[in-house]
């Protein structure tokens, strides 16, 4: 996922003669699945089925919000029977959405508020990804007047950990403070420093230690996954 452009990186004055735009881009998308992996969301707008195992509860915990609040399709194989029918939308409640009074995208979930109709069923009936749904997902903002986009604080923090792996030298004294939080290594003598990589913070799912990124990250952070979600 691409939360910042190359643009937006070249306004913070890294020039191409320090990175090149393929080493940029590359940044970039690292930055990007740090985000999603820390957050256990995803930013933009992607069209997919996603299958999940009914629970035989009327609740479905879904794995990430679905965009606008719309869903095209929900097959729910009748796991008695082994046969399968599409739910009336009319039938379900979503909640994922920002603009209600509780914003619940950091838990989104349909319940079942009717039946199907052909076997009066009113639960997701319990059995092996037998519920798909298809739609596009996203933890996304509406942007006022054309589409949806990635949230500002996201796209801020792609941002933030791109730079951090070029450490910029506008301002040496300043800098140093900054990243004081990276440092693994320091020897006094030779006056050596070694900073965390974001490559390294990826592998190991680590926090970065920056207070100003790890709010946000945990602001955004999903809540536990139930075992009824299968995102295939």
């Amino acid at each position: 996922m691409a939360y910042c452009t190359i643009a937006e990186v070249r306004a913070e004055g890294l020039v191409a003669a320090d990175a090149a735009d393929a080493r940029v881009t590359a940044t970039i998308a690292l930055a990007g699945a740090y985000i999603d992996k820390m957050t256990g969301q995803f930013f933009e707008k992607t069209r997919e089925v996603v299958k999940l195992d009914g629970n035989g509860t009327d609740v479905l915990q879904l794995p990430v919000p679905i965009v606008g609040g719309a869903i095209d399709d929900v097959i729910h194989t009748i796991t008695v029977w082994d046969s399968s029918i599409t739910v009336d939308v009319d039938n379900i409640t979503l909640y994922n959405q920002s603009g209600r009074t509780k914003d619940d995208r950091n838990n989104p979930k349909i319940v079942f508020v009717g039946s199907t109709g052909t076997w009066l069923t009113s639960v997701w009936s319990r059995g092996d990804l037998n519920i798909e749904i298809d739609a596009e997902w996203g933890y996304v903002d509406w942007d006022g007047s054309v589409t949806w986009t990635t949230p500002v604080l996201i796209k801020d923090v792609c941002l933030a950990l791109v730079m951090r792996e070029y450490g910029l030298k506008t301002d040496a004294y300043f800098l140093g403070d900054k990243n004081a939080y990276r440092i693994k290594r320091e020897s006094t003598r030779g006056r050596e420093v070694e900073y965390e990589g974001l490559s390294d913070l990826n592998l190991t799912g680590n926090l970065t230690g920056d207070p100003a990124i790890d709010s946000v990250l945990a602001s955004f952070r999903r809540a536990p996954r139930s075992s009824n979600v299968r995102k295939v």
